[in-house]
């Protein structure tokens, strides 16, 4: 298996070269001669993530990759079908794609097909990148903690920002049944002196159409905030689901307009905030990052015709030959995203030599979805430089020069040869693609950008394949080639001389961290193996150290140096996993790594949101000896009967000397059981942040505000 996959990745490098194709059909030149019979279709290449470098793309290879696109989610079902779209008043479930860590990633909803949907679910962007030297967050000049990040000096969006003055928060109501929900961003004045919040100011946002609740950037100088930008997605319509495929594949079901708006705000004058600059861009948001005051978007969109329809029955055949005319019409003015400035007229957002497709596509290859990559210069207001990819992506990271964006495909189970491909943008004065990077394996069914990771000119990956008999794990290192836009690989774990496995057989990734010249690696099924990867010299990496504890690890953080903080979940003896766990390793001899303390919360069914968003956990390290640090957690007294929702705080003590100590300080309670409340509100965003000795807790739109020693005396909700 191991040789399938080696000759696998060499073939796709020669490719790249000129020496070898991976498809068999011809390089795109010119456009088919003749408009295509719908009758044909069955020819087209379905879309997949194509393990190809990207080429930019001419205008005539680009518009027929999209036609080709629309052609793929056309469907002809037998004529029962018909009577679905003849019972308009039927309840029908409704799916909205989201491509961002995953491909497979969906957002739910339910709701009446005539007259629009209610949201019963969301999801949101977390975390989607890790970071190659990122250690536990400073303090600030001020001593304020603010948005634990990936990567440091790349800002990402929340539903809260601080900037040691002012806490926003990003609110929302769902209001009246049926009516759209209300965002609204509280704009609060801190005290952190006497631990006190007051409220000083409100804005309302668009809520004209359904979208997210708006996520927030801060942008200011050495003198402070001088603007708040939120960024937010309208789903203006949503698209019928018809079965597994169309979760997977972009053919298998009917688009969404969507609309994506930054607006900008002056708060300046906290309690009068005025607007004063507002984009609006077709797609929707799958990812945002800020450098500087530069913001960096990555949005999908699909192009929607009202005139085009994707599903007939068999007795509809010239209904489908007049639609495949109207495909044929289609120009690449229709079928690119535009921007809106300060609601003024359309403009195009890109041309066609800002889009990159495979560079094997051939003629009858066809995608209809743009994933867009936008810089956005949020102190001029203007757009800066725009590139798109006529091609399957998921999955996305970022550090201050670089940006990846890779995806994952899915082979049959029995074959075994899934394969992950990375795309590499330069991040400088524009956008621009460098190149290409193609691994065995996948991403994985957790958040897929925590395997990957830039550090010293190579890039990082870790995948998991299959053998037949369970998951294989695989390191590979990979740097860019000066002859040909694809990556060389450099090394991989396990090697003909490093064969010890990562994992034990039937063991998954539960978490991956890489810091330096090092990586952390969790696997689990009863126990929770540590592995600790040393990648000093990039082609001979090795597996220093091991270490087993009870439980796993979902979300790993380094404390410095020398220690390293997990976040995840007790298990006992037989792998079930129990209460909320909180541990701390010593990793300063990566041969031999120890757990130093670790504490368990809660029951079965206890939980933290910070197992799948980082954002949720809040650092501050009033001194070289000590980091503080604040989890929210819905605690279960027993299995599955909750109890409480609270901010619990830590200290890890000592770091200046030799014996170090994890301490539980206390907690904050926003909401725990009584005769009335028997059931948790089940909030997602939960967020903290510290202050000098003050501590904010903010859950469902509310704060909570304490000083660090005296949590359970806090005053709220504010």
């Amino acid at each position: 298996m191991q040789k399938i996959l080696s000759i696998f990745i060499s073939c796709c490098t020669l490719a790249a070269c000129g020496g070898g194709n991976s498809h068999t059909t011809p390089n795109i030149m010119q456009p088919p001669t003749n408009d295509m019979r719908a009758e044909d279709y069955q020819k087209l290449t379905r879309p997949e993530i194509e393990p190809s470098v990207l080429k930019y793309a001419t205008e005539a290879e680009l518009l027929n990759h999209i036609k080709n696109g629309l052609r793929l989610r056309v469907s002809v079902f037998d004529d029962t079908i018909e009577e679905l779209f003849n019972q308009t008043d039927d309840v029908v479930t409704f799916s909205a794609v989201i491509a961002d860590a995953s491909p497979t990633a969906t957002a739910n909803f339910t709701g009446n097909a005539a007259d629009g949907v209610s949201p019963t679910g969301a999801v949101s962007d977390s975390n989607v990148e890790s970071t190659s030297s990122d250690l536990a967050n400073a303090p600030t000049a001020d001593g304020f903690s603010e948005t634990n990040t990936h990567v440091s000096g790349v800002d990402e969006a929340d539903y809260v920002k601080y900037d040691g003055q002012y806490l926003f928060i990003s609110a929302s109501s769902s209001g009246e049944y049926g009516s759209l929900p209300a965002s609204t961003i509280r704009i609060m004045e801190t005290n952190p002196a006497n631990a006190e919040i007051t409220e000083v100011g409100t804005i309302e946002t668009n809520s004209e159409a359904w979208g997210s609740v708006s996520e927030l950037y801060l942008v200011g100088d050495e003198n402070g905030t001088n603007e708040l930008v939120t960024t937010q997605s309208d789903w203006n319509y949503v698209s019928v689901n018809f079965g597994p495929e169309a979760i997977f594949n972009d053919y298998a079901s009917s688009v969404t307009i969507n609309e994506i708006n930054i607006t900008s705000y002056d708060v300046s004058d906290p309690s009068s905030a005025v607007e004063t600059f507002n984009i609006a861009i077709d797609g929707d948001i799958q990812s945002s990052r800020k450098i500087g005051n530069i913001l960096y978007l990555v949005t999908r969109f699909t192009p929607h015709f009202d005139d085009i329809r994707y599903y007939f029955t068999q007795n509809e055949q010239s209904a489908l030959e007049d639609n495949e005319a109207r495909i044929s019409s289609l120009t690449l003015e229709d079928a690119l995203p535009a921007v809106r400035i300060n609601g003024g007229e359309s403009q195009p957002l890109l041309q066609a030599s800002d889009c990159l497709i495979p560079a094997d596509s051939g003629e009858l290859h066809g995608y209809s979805t743009l994933i867009t990559v936008i810089a956005i210069d949020l102190e001029q207001h203007k757009v800066l430089s725009a590139n798109c990819l006529n091609t399957q992506v998921g999955g996305i990271y970022a550090n201050q020069n670089s940006l990846y964006i890779g995806g994952s495909a899915y082979r049959t189970w029995e074959d075994y040869e899934s394969y992950t491909v990375v795309h590499k943008f330069n991040l400088d004065s524009s956008i621009d693609y460098r190149s290409t990077g193609i691994v065995p394996g996948w991403l994985g069914w957790q958040d897929p950008s925590f395997r990957m990771d830039e550090y010293e000119g190579s890039f990082r990956i870790v995948t998991t394949g299959n053998d037949g008999f369970g998951p294989i794990h695989r390191l590979s290192i990979l740097q860019d080639n000066t002859s040909s836009d694809a990556m060389t690989l450099v090394a991989e774990l396990p090697n003909e001389t490093q064969t010890a496995a990562i994992g034990k057989p039937g063991e998954d990734i539960y978490a991956v961290r890489f810091v330096g010249d090092r990586g952390y690696i969790v696997t689990f099924e009863r126990t929770d193996p540590l592995y600790v990867l040393d990648l000093s010299v990039a082609n001979a990496p090795v597996i220093a150290g091991e270490l087993e504890v009870p439980g796993f690890s979902s979300y790993l953080h380094p404390i410095g140096e020398n220690h390293l903080l997990g976040i995840g979940r007790d298990a006992d003896d037989e792998g079930q996993l129990n209460g909320t766990k909180v541990s701390l390793f010593d990793i300063r001899d990566i041969s031999a790594p120890e757990l130093v303390s670790s504490e368990t919360f809660g029951e079965r069914g206890s939980w933290t949101s910070v197992l799948n968003d980082l954002r949720s956990i809040t650092f501050l390290s009033p001194n070289s000896d000590q980091v503080r640090f604040a989890v929210p957690i819905s605690l279960n007294s027993e299995p599955w009967v909750w109890q409480e929702d609270s901010l619990h705080l830590f200290e890890i003590n000592g770091l200046d000397a030799s014996t170090v100590s994890l301490n539980f300080v206390g907690k904050i309670i926003a909401e725990e059981s009584n005769e009335s409340n028997t059931w948790p509100s089940y909030s997602s965003l939960d967020r903290s942040v510290l202050h000098d000795d003050a501590v904010y807790y903010s859950h469902n739109d509310e704060v909570w505000a304490s000083f660090w020693s005296s949590p359970n005396a806090a005053t709220g909700p504010h």
